[in-house]
C-alpha cells in the first residue's frame, strides 16, 4: 500500500522518509488549490453570464426554469 501511495506522490521508492513524502504533498496540495482557482474562476464568469442573459430575457429565462422543473418533476415522480 505504501508503494503505491509514495508512486502516486512522485516519492523516491528506494528511500521513503517522511520529509519527502510530506515535500510531494505539499506540492501535490499546490497543485489542486491552483486548479481550484481557475476552476473558480470560470464558474464566476459562467454565473454572471447567466445573470446578465436573466436580466436581459426574463421571460425566457422563466419559461427554462419553469420547463427544467417540470422535467425534474417528471423524472421524480417517475421513481
Amino acid at each position: 500500500m505504501f508503494n503505491r501511495i509514495s508512486q502516486h506522490l512522485g516519492v523516491p521508492t528506494d528511500a521513503p522518509t517522511s520529509e519527502q513524502a510530506r515535500e510531494a504533498a505539499a506540492e501535490l496540495s499546490a497543485r489542486a488549490r491552483e486548479g481550484y482557482g481557475q476552476a473558480r474562476e470560470g464558474l464566476e464568469q459562467a454565473l454572471s453570464s447567466v445573470r446578465s442573459q436573466i436580466v436581459r430575457h426574463p421571460a425566457r429565462s422563466l419559461a427554462a426554469a419553469l420547463a427544467l422543473g417540470a422535467m425534474v418533476g417528471w423524472f421524480i415522480k417517475r421513481r
